[in-house]
């Protein structure tokens, strides 16, 4: 019976870890056309997401991922890596 319980926590901590990164991806704003059509946003590789304490870079597609900590988190700025 213990051995069944160690092998259940040493699972559930397995996927705790895992389920602790926050992931999003950075695009440009989208726009209505001069047809009123929605024209998306374009996903931004390479754009600068400062987070406090750590900053990340996204990648080519613009998506951007970061472990969670127990602390709260902040998204300071996303700035383009040309400007």
């Amino acid at each position: 019976m213990r051995k069944f319980f160690f092998v259940i926590n040493l699972l559930a901590s397995f996927i705790t870890v895992f389920a602790q990164m926050q992931q999003g991806y950075v695009k440009t704003k989208g726009r209505l056309g001069n047809d009123g059509q929605a024209i998306a946003g374009v996903r931004l590789s390479g754009a600068t997401v400062r987070l406090i304490g750590k900053t990340v870079v996204s990648q080519a597609s613009g998506v951007f991922s970061f472990e969670l900590s127990n602390e709260k988190y902040v998204i300071l700025d996303i700035p383009k890596n040309d400007s």
